[in-house]
Order: structure tokens, then sequence, then C-alpha cells
């Protein structure tokens, strides 16, 4: 049994440092000037490295939110068919079914037209809708919907006015542009160059 306990402490003899060695130990201090220079050359780089490693975990989080919504959505669907179909007996209300599903199915699609982006302090709601082919003129008419109308109300159009700049008259004389040399001399002094006799 000493020979093995003898065994361990050559090994530890080997790495082990007394105190007084540990004090008295001279430290190397070794300059490399490509590291200084890229530590200090490289606060925007790292900034930014961490900025695109953020964006992206985003991303991933936001995706796998959506897919978790959208297996919530087919999971809830699935859950009111089958409670509809036990609950009403069957094949009496296949049509019935076939209408709720069209219903549900058009909710759907509202619902992913409207988007919703949360982010630390803002807001953003996306509302898709489709393009009304009846009003070409985007330009002149714009709709208008109140916030407390609902969906069924009329939307309000409203056109722009056009506004025409006024023309300036003939008898206006144009006055010229001074230059930055007689800006800087006061009117009164002001005068032309004049020619040598």
């Amino acid at each position: 049994m000493d020979d093995d306990n003898d065994g361990r402490d050559d090994e530890v003899q080997k790495f082990h440092l007394s105190k007084r060695a540990r004090y008295n130990k001279t430290s190397v201090v070794v300059f490399d000037d490509e590291a200084r220079k890229e530590f200090l050359s490289g606060f925007r780089k790292r900034k930014n490295k961490r900025r695109q490693i953020a964006a992206e975990q985003n991303q991933i989080k936001e995706r796998q939110k959506r897919l978790q919504d959208r297996k919530e959505r087919r999971q809830a669907l699935k859950e009111a068919k089958e409670e509809a179909s036990k609950g009403q007996g069957g094949e009496e209300n296949g049509a019935a079914d076939a209408e709720e599903e069209e219903d549900v199915e058009a909710n759907e699609t509202t619902i992913a037209d409207t988007i919703t982006y949360d982010e630390r302090e803002t807001r953003t709601v996306v509302n898709i809708t489709p393009i009304n082919p009846e009003s070409d003129d985007d330009d002149e008419e714009k709709e208008v919907r109140t916030s407390g109308a609902g969906m069924d109300a009329p939307a309000l159009k409203v056109k722009k006015p056009k506004f025409k700049k006024p023309k300036r008259p003939q008898s206006e004389k144009r006055t010229r542009k001074l230059s930055r040399r007689e800006k800087t001399v006061p009117r009164n002094l002001r005068t032309k160059k004049r020619k040598k006799k």
C-alpha cells in the first residue's frame, strides 16, 4: 500500500508548487501587436455578430411559435368536428358539416391574413386584404374606416384635393442669386467691379 501512495506523491510533486514558489514565480508578459489590433478593431464585428445570432434565434422562436399555433388550431378544429359529429348524430347533418368546414376555412384565411409582430418596444399588426378591382384610382380616392365601425360598415370614400402651384406673373422680376462673396459683404458696401482706367 505504501508503494501506491508513493507513486501518487511523485505525480503530485511534479505539478505541485509550494506557496513560496508561487509568490516568487515571475510572470512573463508578451506583447502581441496583431492580437491587440484585432481586439481594438473588432468591437463592431463582435457586436454585429451578436446581433446576427440574436436575430437568427428570434426567427427560429417565431417559426416554432407559428408552427405550434397552427398545430393547436388544427387540433381544435379536429376536436370540434368530432364533437359536432358525435353530438348531432353523424350522417344526417353531412351537408351542414360541409358548410361549417367552409366557414372554418374562411376564418382560417382571415386569421392568416392578420399577422402580429411583437417586439420589445413595439407591436405591429399587418392586415392583408384583397385588392378591390373596382377602384383603380388609388391616388384620388381613399377608403377610410372608423375604429368603432365593424366590417359591415360601409367605407367612406374621400377624394384628395388637387392643389396647383400658383403661377408667377410675368411682371415680377426674378432676383439673381448672390455669390458667397457678396453675401459676406454688407449691402451698402456692395459694388460692381469697376474697370481700371
